[in-house]
């Protein structure tokens, strides 16, 4: 083995201590506060309809522009998917700008939460946490989101976009409602 080879494997921790976590830190600070400044300017629920025609729009001219000659895909960077696989098709691919990441209402009388499919684990928690609640399973991954989580199987399908660009399924336009629960651990 080279000898520089051998002095990065026997000290990789200064590597880490000096750019990971810092970087990591760095990262998970903005993370925090632009998901605290996202929920506390745009929650407003009637906000959520036009998210959803800005999709429609897109999906229209996708289909306006020949369908047949490209895919289309989300327009989520591949940095913030959970896959080890590299999304090359998202550069060859019709990318649909899917701004749905709100958590849009707590119904703490019926015990439910509605959110959009973009809503990450760590919203979810952030939100229901300082008011008692949580969902049934929580994932440990806090960058997983709902529209990626079991809930979207076992709690029914959203609202699905069809060809012709018409909202049709189970009556709330793309959003998930999750059963919460409290007084799970009392202090």
């Amino acid at each position: 083995m080279v000898h520089w080879q051998h002095l990065v494997i026997k000290y990789r921790w200064v590597f880490v201590l000096i750019f990971l976590v810092p970087a990591s830190i760095v990262s998970r600070l903005y993370s925090t506060i632009r998901s605290w400044l996202v929920f506390q300017l745009l929650r407003n629920p009637s906000l959520h309809s036009r998210r959803v025609s800005h999709v429609q729009r897109q999906v229209r001219e996708w289909n306006s522009k020949g369908r047949g000659k490209q895919l289309m895909c989300t327009a989520r960077p591949g940095w913030q998917a959970m896959s080890i696989k590299v999304g090359r098709y998202k550069s060859t691919h019709w990318n649909i700008d899917v701004d749905l990441h709100h958590v849009l209402e707590v119904d703490e009388s019926k015990r439910l939460v509605r959110v959009e499919p973009m809503v990450t684990m760590g919203q979810l928690t952030a939100t229901l946490n300082p008011l008692g609640w949580t969902v049934p399973v929580v994932p440990e991954l806090d960058d997983l989101t709902v529209g990626e989580t079991p809930f979207c199987s076992s709690l029914g399908l959203p609202d699905l976009l069809a060809r012709d660009v018409r909202l049709r399924g189970c009556g709330t336009c793309h959003v998930h409602t999750i059963p919460i629960y409290g007084d799970i651990c009392t202090l």
